[in-house]
């Protein structure tokens, strides 16, 4: 019987960190990713076509293909969120020149599984609609090679030839993390810490990941990679962008001052992450004769969790 894709087809996903890139970790622990919301495949091919002796080709041939999805999720308390930070920056203490690669595998229908190898992440968002609002990951990732759907629980992936069994951890009996402690900022290096009032946020940490060219022999096939190297991280972006009730000139004056080294940090389930050297960037606000939001946007240098 053939059932159609419905609520709670798409589910949770389990990840594993490895020891080489692209390649499954046979020693490593699993651990759970996240309660998927969405999943986007962002698999992408280029082909040649083979001339022939008419004006139709004569054939066709993959010459590159870029794997990557994109996942939105929520995260279980007390489940150690700050691995995701820990991929985005390369170590919770600061940007690294690079970060680790995972695995990662994916419900996709009750009975159909995906999996992913050479994971990287290029672009991650925290977000959260409003205080005490659960808080929504969103990771985009460039990955080196996902090979076809596979069904079961027990599934074998096929990673470049060899057999890989992926099994899915269970999820955490926990509650998604919610954004209720305040945003604060400093401007003098962390002597004091002000609430910066914020109804909402959103948090952006992008690597700018290029992509690097390879080609695998297996058997008769050729597999020709996007990111077949690697993915190596470009220039770091971090930026923290809050709404706020506008209540004086507070913020249009340090623009105006164009105050920078400002510090901001923020609470989620027990860690403390904090943006250092950081600018004050966007437009100012719209004026209204009624109560209005502004937006505010910082640019930070670097970014640490605890």
């Amino acid at each position: 019987m053939v059932t159609a894709r419905t609520v709670g087809s798409l589910n949770g996903f389990t990840i594993r960190k490895e020891d080489t890139y692209g390649v499954f970790s046979t020693v490593n622990a699993s651990s759970y990713g996240g309660s998927l919301i969405t999943l986007d495949d962002k698999m992408s091919q280029e082909w040649e076509q083979d001339v022939s002796e008419s004006r139709v080709f004569s054939d066709v041939v993959c010459t590159s293909t870029d794997y990557g999805f994109t996942a939105e999720f929520r995260y279980p308390r007390s489940s150690s969120w700050t691995k995701w930070m820990e991929y985005a920056l390369g170590s919770l203490s600061g940007v690294q020149d690079d970060a680790d690669s995972f695995s990662a595998v994916f419900n996709v229908a009750k009975n159909e599984r995906m999996a992913f190898f050479g994971c990287k992440i290029n672009t991650l968002t925290l977000k959260a609609v409003s205080r005490g609002y659960p808080v929504v990951f969103s990771a985009d990732v460039l990955a080196r090679y996902c090979p076809p759907v596979t069904t079961g629980p027990d599934a074998v992936f096929s990673n470049f030839g060899t057999p890989v069994s992926f099994p899915a951890e269970d999820r955490p009996g926990f509650a998604p993390i919610t954004f209720c402690s305040p945003i604060q900022y400093s401007t003098d290096n962390g002597a004091t810490w002000i609430d910066a009032k914020a109804k909402d946020l959103n948090l952006t940490v992008n690597q700018n990941l290029q992509a690097e060219p390879d080609a695998v022999i297996v058997g008769a096939n050729c597999y020709s990679l996007g990111a077949g190297l690697g993915s190596v991280p470009q220039a770091s972006e971090i930026k923290l962008s809050f709404s706020i009730t506008s209540q004086n000139s507070l913020w249009d004056s340090m623009k105006k001052n164009e105050t920078k080294d400002l510090k901001f940090k923020f609470t989620l389930d027990g860690h403390t992450v904090t943006l250092t050297g950081c600018y004050l960037s966007g437009e100012m606000p719209s004026r209204s004769q009624g109560v209005y939001d502004e937006t505010i946007t910082a640019i930070a240098q670097d970014i640490t969790v605890v």
